[in-house]
């Protein structure tokens, strides 16, 4: 078997590959982002590191055992890869859309879409595709019966991120309780809850539910969403930091911010708003001040 090498150019990660072991490479190295939290941005960092040459053989089978561990097949593999490279788009509703490829990849159509603090209280939920009175009804008495809420269950959550329903109650036991009532009165006979943690932040859950007439949640469902959980969170929290930064400014300050990042100059920004290059210095002058930074430099890695 020839050596595995890797060029350190940032527009290609293969090169060399036996094509044995070229698409589970692949895999190798987005999972490198999935399950280590590293941007794709910077894959090549990650892929200029000389030391993985070296190690690669060793990589590839221990990745092997690992990944057999959570029962998924190698399509099962990618359409996480495919899902985490969607959901990574910006788009004006992150949470809706990522509820839209849940259900695209996985089938998973009936989902709310919570903010969650450290304590698991949830706020703003987004529903999709499931009865309103249900929610309704839920947030307003059932919420308190749920086993799956994660105010019940923080530490727990931290341990696993993705739960099932049966995982915490004999099926015998929950047709003795409120919450199975309210599930079976809008036809659901199965709950899952992701918790959405990034680096022990808590930021999120998403709650599902299945109808009658479909199966339920499988441990095969509670792996995938495992795995899909550092992701999602990721995500938010990349979104709610542009949110938070994006609220400190005005239009035409975000305008201004929105082509600094992209390295243009004052005076093509001037020309692409149609303002002066003296009103772009008072913009950024302004900007600074805000972010308690000296020049574009320091505003950009604050960004």
């Amino acid at each position: 078997m020839p050596k595995i090498t890797l060029i350190t150019n940032k527009s290609c990660l293969l090169h060399k590959i036996p094509p044995s072991k070229s698409k589970f490479l692949l895999y190798l190295i987005l999972l490198k982002y999935i399950f280590q939290h590293l941007p794709i941005t910077h894959l090549g960092d990650f892929i200029e590191n000389s030391k993985i040459c070296s190690i690669l053989d060793y990589e590839i089978v221990r990745r092997r055992i690992w990944m057999n561990r959570y029962g998924l097949t190698s399509v099962e593999y990618e359409k996480i890869i495919h899902f985490s490279a969607q959901i990574a788009y910006p788009v004006e509703d992150t949470r809706l859309h990522i509820q839209h490829k849940l259900e695209d990849f996985f089938g998973f159509d009936q989902t709310i879409f919570w903010y969650a603090d450290d304590h698991g209280n949830l706020r703003d939920p987004i529903n999709y595709k499931l009865s309103d009175k249900a929610l309704t009804d839920y947030l307003n008495e059932y919420h308190y019966y749920d086993l799956l809420h994660p105010t019940k269950n923080v530490n727990l959550f931290h341990e696993k991120k993705a739960i099932r329903l049966e995982e915490l109650v004999a099926s015998n036991q929950n047709d003795k309780s409120p919450f199975d009532r309210f599930l079976k009165e809008y036809g659901y006979h199965d709950e899952m809850v992701v918790a959405l943690i990034h680096q022990d932040t808590f930021v999120g859950a998403i709650g599902m539910a299945q109808k009658n007439n479909s199966y339920k949640f499988t441990p095969k469902d509670s792996n995938t969403l495992q795995l899909l959980s550092d992701v999602i969170a990721s995500v938010l929290l990349h979104q709610l930091k542009d949110k938070q930064e994006f609220n400190l400014l005005s239009d035409r300050e975000m305008d201004v911010v929105h082509l600094l990042k992209k390295g243009w100059t004052n005076q093509a920004i001037a020309s692409a708003l149609h303002i002066s290059v003296n009103t772009v210095k008072k913009h950024l002058q302004n900007i600074y001040e805000k972010y308690s930074v000296q020049n574009r430099t320091q505003l950009v890695q604050k960004l």
